[in-house]
């Protein structure tokens, strides 16, 4: 019960989220209520407060209707 609040911040430390953080410490870590305690506190992460509106969806750019096959090719390298 002592490391317990160790164990929380190194499982959290990487900030994947919370089901990142269960299956990380469910492969090397168990004690009752464990999920409940990740659970919560990884939506205590003061990070991922500071953080939640800088990632928001892109708007998509529709693009209009062309009259032949393929008069434009774009390529989307995720970045």
């Amino acid at each position: 019960m002592a490391m317990r609040s160790q164990m929380l911040e190194n499982i959290h430390s990487s900030h994947i989220g919370a089901e990142g953080c269960l299956r990380q410490a469910r492969e090397v870590l168990f004690w009752p209520c464990m999920t409940a305690e990740i659970k919560e506190y990884v939506i205590s992460c003061e990070t991922r407060y500071a953080h939640r509106h800088g990632q928001l969806k892109e708007a998509l750019i529709p693009q209009p209707a062309r009259d032949r096959p393929w008069p434009r090719v774009a390529v989307d390298l995720f970045t």
